[in-house]
């Protein structure tokens, strides 16, 4: 089974926000930057900078490779992080100085296109178990009362289109009807 090789560890990545802009409302980091230049994207509940995480040092690449086969949709990327917190545990982790300088780690982003048109609120499972996670991690009391005032989904049922409204969806409807509009003018162009 799959183990960390250390105790976990409360964690800042100062550059990147948390947003629930993977297709099917999941979180993912996106660039500060990038959220500065999307409209509404900064006022929306259901986006945090700085993103707050928990550190594990895996025993093996093996374990990696089996997280990351469990990871539909992402990738791995480096992100710069700061350990916060004795131990990474405790309400006061998140509002603790930095324990360490800038330390590059492997996170888990949104592959290109897989990121919806705008943040849209997680299911109320999945954000449950998020804030249970963070609580467990000691990521502090305002990431545990943001986590809170997210907007939810309600469980079961058909996800809404904007939770499939992607851009790599957005692409790949415009080649289908691209071809059909080719084929149409084919066909036309043969009946005539």
């Amino acid at each position: 089974g799959m183990a960390p090789a250390a105790p976990p560890r409360a964690a800042a990545a100062p550059a990147p926000a948390l947003a629930f802009c993977h297709r099917g409302g999941y979180a993912t980091l996106v660039p500060v930057e990038a959220i500065a230049k999307r409209r509404g994207w900064a006022d929306s509940p259901c986006v945090r900078a700085p993103a707050r995480g928990v550190l594990l040092s895996l025993a093996s690449r093996s374990d990696l490779d089996a997280l990351a086969a469990r990871e539909g949709g992402y990738r791995l990327d480096t992100v710069d992080i700061v350990l916060l917190g004795e131990g990474g545990g405790g309400a006061e982790a998140a509002t603790a100085a930095p324990l360490s300088p800038s330390l590059t780690a492997l996170a888990f982003v949104s592959r290109a296109g897989l990121t919806t048109a705008t943040p849209l609120p997680p299911r109320a499972a999945y954000l449950a178990k998020l804030a249970a996670g963070a609580a467990a991690a000691g990521l502090g009391d305002e990431w545990g009362a943001w986590l809170a005032r997210v907007p939810t989904l309600a469980d079961g049922g058909a996800l809404p289109a904007a939770y499939s409204d992607t851009v790599a969806g957005r692409a790949a409807a415009a080649v289908a009807t691209g071809a059909l509009l080719a084929a149409c003018a084919v066909a036309a162009g043969a009946g005539g």
